[in-house]
């Protein structure tokens, strides 16, 4: 008995920018998705901030030891809290424009005017 070839999506999909958003929005935005090892994270403080599918991203380790995943955003006025790529905060992340504080669980630790 002759098996047939599994069907495959058609090409166009690939680089589809309406897939990609479908993708995007019900897939990535749903799911867990592995950003990084924790052993890159190894102290309290480190960071690794980067985008995945269109998202600014930084994961950073918590003073508890917990390695916790936010969107690179300062709720202010929507500027990075970090640069891409890794690096090291003292406590916490604080926003380069208007000095916003964030405690490395996320929490607004202090916002100024």
């Amino acid at each position: 008995m002759r098996q047939s070839a599994p069907e495959t999506l058609p090409a166009r999909l690939y680089s589809d920018t309406a897939t990609y958003q479908t993708e995007r929005r019900e897939i990535f935005g749903r799911t867990w998705q592995l950003l990084a090892h924790e052993s890159q994270l190894p102290r309290p403080g480190d960071y690794l901030a980067t985008h995945f599918a269109g998202y600014p991203i930084v994961a950073v380790r918590g003073e508890d030891g917990t390695v916790r995943a936010f969107h690179n955003v300062c709720r202010h006025r929507a500027g990075p809290l970090v640069e891409d790529g890794t690096g090291h905060c003292a406590g916490a992340l604080v926003c380069r424009y208007h000095a916003w504080k964030y405690a490395l669980d996320g929490r607004l630790a202090s916002a100024r005017d």
